[in-house]
């Protein structure tokens, strides 16, 4: 069954027009939303006290509203599907101003659990899926554009939501701050009506753009830097017996990896681009999940599932987003190449297979599970150590900023210097990243390098913390972690985008999500309790310190293990570019 386009044939999105409409509804649904979910801690610090609500588990509620969102992420794909984001966008507004209201009269552990935890954390995950996919779906080639303006009027909300806060809860107390908090939010209901299908406002498509839509998809072709073959080596008998045709892809295919390797060289590995591309996977994953997605009426519905691949386009430093078009496009079109044809391969042996009756029930669920999560990307150690490095990384960064207020509190300030002191590190944050990409092209290092850099200056600036107590020397500090986590920020979501080819981000971040929601609820508890075991925030410091290391660690390992193979691969690229010098130079004597 061919793939449904997401635009009727011929129609594009405005790139324009209603589309800025839409992306100012996402900043304001940005600017309120995720403002009230950084500042729990600001808000309820005091009530937390008052109730006796020890710190493991003020950790545990902090943790599950992470982790629960988290793993709901992989379900937001289907639910995208089945209801439009408008639809989705209103629930999750609604269950966000629910969330806020009722935590702001919870007087017990389990309530914030609840309400906070569970409701709270289900809308706030509802919110931004439904959000993030309208405005990919009104833009095409100004994506950048829009998201540079909405991240933009975004970064605004960490600036001043704290200083709100802090002027409300020094004239109407903690609870009804909440109060007031939950009736902002429902500003995101409003820019949930806003979302108008993209149907509306569908455009023609203008023929030079078709044609240069066809230069850009050649151009783009994803290619294979032949790094791990010898890390993940996958069966090639299959591959070789499936006739001359796919042979010889396969052959030209491996061919250009190794003229690649000399121009990608330094560049994050991309193995996925090749093993898991359309041409070499065997299981026909991509076309029966595309063919899933057409039951329900949408392909492009996929395109929600990774923030990352947003704000990598935001970035101007990741071109999976644009990648995106041009393989829906060559998809839709139908192209008759090696690839569709090793893909239609794939799909036919994979409709044998489930044909057999003597598979278990069990194994026939198992694999549609299989199929349906896209979990042969576990099969790729490289993915698989990207990931947890990623994972633990994100647990780091997003327990210590949660628990900032708390760490000042530690050291006797009142909440209007906490507040102060929060927004400074917002301030540095939105310059630093406008000046990333800047950065980026002063160093020219891999998307995942600067992300690791981003990383080690917030090792360093967590480190200084340790030992400021006073006010004025923490406003340096301040300034410091809002540098470096603006670096950091703008690079944690393109580096799951620059491994993984774009048919499969949304798996990838899929899986990605529910990683970080098991490593929130495994470790979260252990922040609580270190705390309370030593009686200061320093040693969580610590902790989160060497979570954070972790990812260094297992990265630069990773990172040798690639060197070594880079050198091996470069030397058998060029013993085999000799070879076919040799076998065209005797072509030529013998037709002369």
């Amino acid at each position: 069954m061919a793939p449904a386009p997401f635009y009727p044939e011929g129609m594009v999105p405005p790139d324009g027009g209603y589309g800025w409409v839409v992306a100012a509804a996402y900043a304001l649904n940005n600017i309120i939303i995720i403002p009230i979910m950084q500042n729990f801690g600001l808000v309820f610090r005091d009530i937390f006290i008052d109730l006796g609500i020890s710190t493991t588990r003020i950790a545990v509620i902090m943790n599950l509203n992470n982790a629960f969102g988290l793993a709901l992420g992989l379900f937001n794909g289907p639910i995208l599907r089945r209801f439009s984001y408008r639809k989705v966008a209103l629930f999750g507004s609604f269950l966000v101003f629910v969330g806020v209201v009722l935590t702001s009269f919870s007087r017990s552990f389990v309530e914030f659990l609840i309400f906070y935890g569970i409701i709270m954390s289900a809308g706030y995950n509802l919110t931004m899926a439904s959000f993030a996919f309208a405005i990919n779906t009104y833009f095409r080639k100004r994506r950048g554009v829009a998201m540079g303006f909405a991240m933009t009027v975004t970064g605004l909300g960490p600036v001043f939501m704290p200083l709100l806060i802090s002027l409300a809860m020094r004239e109407y107390g903690a609870r009804s701050t909440a109060l007031l908090l939950g009736a902002l939010s429902l500003h995101s209901v409003v820019g949930a009506f806003l979302l108008q299908p993209v149907r509306w406002h569908l455009v023609r498509e203008a023929p030079d753009e078709k044609d240069n839509d066809d230069e850009e998809m050649v151009d783009m072709a994803p290619k294979s830097e032949g790094l791990l073959e010898a890390v993940v080596e996958a069966p090639e008998d299959e591959e070789e017996g499936q006739g001359g045709a796919n042979g010889k892809g396969k052959r030209k295919a491996e061919k250009e990896d190794e003229e690649g390797d000399a121009e990608d060289d330094g560049k994050a590995p991309m193995l996925l681009r090749r093993r898991y591309s359309t041409a070499s996977h065997k299981s026909g994953v991509a076309v029966l999940s595309r063919a899933t997605s057409h039951e329900h009426g949408s392909l492009g519905a996929s395109v929600w599932a990774s923030m990352a691949s947003i704000n990598a386009d935001h970035a101007d430093l990741g071109g999976s987003v644009l990648a995106l078009n041009v393989d829906e496009k060559a998809a839709n079109n139908g192209k008759s190449n090696g690839h569709h044809k090793a893909e239609m391969n794939g799909n036919a042996k994979l409709k044998d297979a489930d044909k057999k009756d003597d598979l278990p029930t069990w194994r026939r669920w198992m694999r549609a599970v299989v199929l349906f999560f896209d979990l042969d990307l576990l099969r790729d150690p490289v993915y698989v150590n990207l990931m947890l490095g990623l994972s633990f990384a994100v647990f780091a960064e997003i327990n210590f900023s949660l628990l900032t207020p708390f760490i000042l509190g530690e050291r006797n300030f009142d909440t209007d210097q906490i507040a102060q002191l929060v927004s400074i590190i917002a301030v540095a944050d939105i310059i630093f990243r406008f000046l990333a990409p800047f950065v980026k092209k002063v160093c020219k290092q891999p998307v995942r390098v600067m992300y690791m850099i981003g990383l080690a200056l917030l090792i360093a600036t967590r480190t200084v913390l340790i030992f400021c107590y006073s006010y004025e020397s923490l406003i340096g500090v301040m300034l410091a972690l809002g540098v470096a986590k603006g670096l950091r920020t703008v690079y944690w979501v393109l580096v799951i985008p620059d491994y993984v080819p774009i048919e499969r981000l949304p798996s990838a971040s899929g899986l990605q999500s529910v990683t970080n929601g098991l490593i929130f609820m495994a470790l979260g508890p252990l922040v609580g309790l270190i705390r309370d075991r030593f009686g200061s925030y320093n040693y969580v410091i610590i902790t989160v310190n060497c979570m954070t290391a972790l990812t260094i660690t297992m990265w630069s390992t990773e990172f040798a293990i690639l060197a070594v193979l880079r050198r091996r691969k470069g030397r058998t690229a060029k013993e085999g570019q000799v070879a076919d010098e040799e076998k065209m130079l005797g072509a030529k004597t013998v037709k002369t």
